[in-house]
């Protein structure tokens, strides 16, 4: 998955794209989810009706802080 592709302000990514864009597997980013890495390990996240969603903007902020 290409952040870039992405509207930044009006998207959400789900755990399975989080996943594919760190390459991790969906049960390690709901493990992280599950310690509280939010804005650490992975990107700060949302929860939008009980489902977990990260805000397309605060993923591609986070990642630019990481590099």
């Amino acid at each position: 998955m290409n952040m870039i592709s992405k509207d930044r302000d009006a998207a959400f990514y789900t755990i399975d794209d989080i996943a594919d864009l760190l390459q991790i597997t969906n049960k390690a980013v709901r493990n992280r989810i599950a310690r509280g890495g939010g804005g650490k390990d992975i990107p700060p996240f949302v929860k939008i009706g009980g489902l977990i969603r990260f805000k397309v903007s605060d993923t591609q902020d986070w990642y630019q802080n990481l590099v």
